[in-house]
């Protein structure tokens, strides 16, 4: 019998764990689900699925490891499909999936940032311990007699 291709997806066997194997095993091969959008941004996009058993769901963008999931709260992981498209095993009853982008970078420019601005402060509030001291300690110059 031939293969159906609009019925498969494909993975790479490097980005696969033991448990993701396990986890697509238990994937109905047939579409029992409903996808609707509920929000699409650049950096947000939120689905609500619903579903009488597990399925995959291929989304048509871009895989980044920034990309991160969450199915009603509870993060769920997401799989490169094809190389490149984003991929989620979404169990049996569905939800709200949300997907948001976070660069990595973003996260190391707040600490960064907020690094240098204590820095800052510690640098503005030495030189105002300093001024205040000096200006109570008796100048040493010597009084003309």
């Amino acid at each position: 019998s031939a293969i159906k291709l609009q019925n498969q997806v494909l993975f790479s066997s490097e980005d696969l764990t033991p448990t993701d194997l396990e986890n697509l095993k238990l994937v109905g091969g047939e579409n029992n689900g409903d996808v609707q959008i509920q929000l699409y941004e650049d950096n947000l996009i939120k689905l609500n699925i619903t579903n009488s058993k597990p399925q995959l769901l291929v989304v048509n963008e871009n895989y980044f490891e920034e990309w991160k999931a969450d199915l009603n709260g509870r993060e769920i992981k997401m799989l490169p499909a094809y190389g490149f498209m984003r991929a989620l095993i979404i169990p049996t009853g569905g939800g709200v999936l949300t997907m948001h982008y976070t660069p990595k970078y973003l996260l190391d420019a707040f600490l960064f940032s907020g690094l240098g601005t204590i820095v800052l402060l510690l640098a503005i509030i030495s030189l105002g311990i300093l001024e205040i001291k000096r200006k109570h300690l008796p100048d040493p110059s010597p009084t003309p007699h």
